[in-house]
């Protein structure tokens, strides 16, 4: 079954499962002549790792995330600072039985739970300064009696994440 998205009811519809249909109509060409546009499903693409639409009507576009479409076309306009979560965490699984209308804190707490986002340590860690390497070499300069001022000096760092570093509380995964 096919609901015609909100907006665009004269062109397109969408299914429950996120299927893109576009109606058969005249659709003008670039040198002003007219053509019949035949009916098709619209082949997804992706951003950010979720399908998207472009959908194409009267001189318009518009790209639009699947789910939402879904989701607007079949409960209701997504209220502002809302978000849609895939249930089973799966992005191009856009069966309206997946989708919930969630908080932005509800969402990244979903993905926290159920793995989908990873706590990024180390030097995999977009604000960090420092590299495995460096912290081998911060344990070797404190072994070789070096101060941690002077290693912080070394390494353009706090002493207390020196600290933290030869204490084990920061790094104790870099061996």
């Amino acid at each position: 079954m096919f609901k015609p998205i909100k907006g665009w009811e004269s062109s397109h519809s969408i299914s429950k499962e996120g299927q893109v249909f576009v109606k058969e109509r005249m659709v003008k060409g670039c040198g002003g002549s007219s053509r019949k546009l035949k009916e098709h499903f619209i082949k997804w693409n992706y951003q950010k790792g979720y399908p998207t639409a472009c959908l194409y009507a009267s001189g318009r576009m518009k790209r639009y995330f699947v789910h939402r479409l879904v989701y607007e076309t079949y409960v209701e306009k997504v209220p502002n600072g809302m978000q849609i979560n895939h249930i089973d965490g799966i992005k191009d699984n856009n069966a309206l039985s997946n989708l919930e209308l969630v908080t932005p804190k509800e969402n990244s707490q979903h993905a926290w739970r159920t793995g989908l986002s990873k706590k990024r340590i180390g030097e995999n860690c977009s604000t960090s300064k420092l590299k495995d390497v460096d912290i081998r070499k911060i344990r070797e300069m404190s072994k070789s009696k070096h101060t941690q001022k002077e290693i912080a000096n070394t390494f353009s760092i706090h002493e207390t994440n020196v600290h933290y570093i030869l204490s084990g509380k920061t790094w104790s995964h870099v061996t």
